[in-house]
């Protein structure tokens, strides 16, 4: 059984016209792969708006919500459409890692305590080299796939499509 949070990180890729003819991988091929590289849960759905978020999006940064933040405000359409963000793109390939490490706090109350993400490897140097290996494989069967790698440092809405995806649900602390 898993323990500990799991990253719900999401990159995606669109298949791309190769000699007149479209070449592929199916779903099942690419989930199949994914798992066997380690991850936990994979889901594949098409690319398009996302409508109900990006407008969500939209309120929050007329409202100012974002603060200090000005990087937020830039191109939220980018945000909520993969293929503004990445012209092209026709699927979305969303993996799971769970990143849980067995290292206990220590019991003393003058220990400061540091949340567990935070403990060993960072994260996204983990993730970007498993979802590499990913489109790798991938690239040995479609060479001319086009393919972006995102984990938590794009202008891409994970959460947003790890629930499109059948991976989870956004609750009310906002995480999936």
């Amino acid at each position: 059984m898993l323990r500990g949070p799991v990253d719900r990180r999401a990159f995606f890729f669109a298949f791309v016209k190769t000699d007149n003819r479209y070449v592929a991988i199916t779903a099942e091929q690419i989930k199949a792969k994914a798992l066997e590289l380690g991850f936990n849960s994979v889901g594949i759905v098409p690319a398009a708006r996302l409508d109900e978020e990006g407008t969500r999006l939209e309120e929050w940064l007329a409202r100012g919500f974002h603060g200090k933040m000005a990087w937020m405000a830039r191109e939220p359409d980018k945000r909520a459409d993969p293929r503004i963000f990445m012209p092209g793109c026709r699927s979305v390939i969303v993996c799971t890692l769970n990143y849980y490490t067995p290292h206990e706090h220590e019991n003393s109350p003058m220990q400061g305590k540091i949340s567990r993400y935070a403990w060993g490897d960072d994260y996204h140097d983990v993730l970007k080299e498993e979802l590499t290996s990913l489109v790798d494989h991938i690239r040995s069967v479609v060479p001319d796939v086009n393919a972006k790698i995102c984990v938590d440092t794009a202008a891409f809405m994970d959460k947003a499509w790890a629930a499109r995806a059948g991976l989870g649900w956004i609750g009310k602390h906002t995480n999936l």
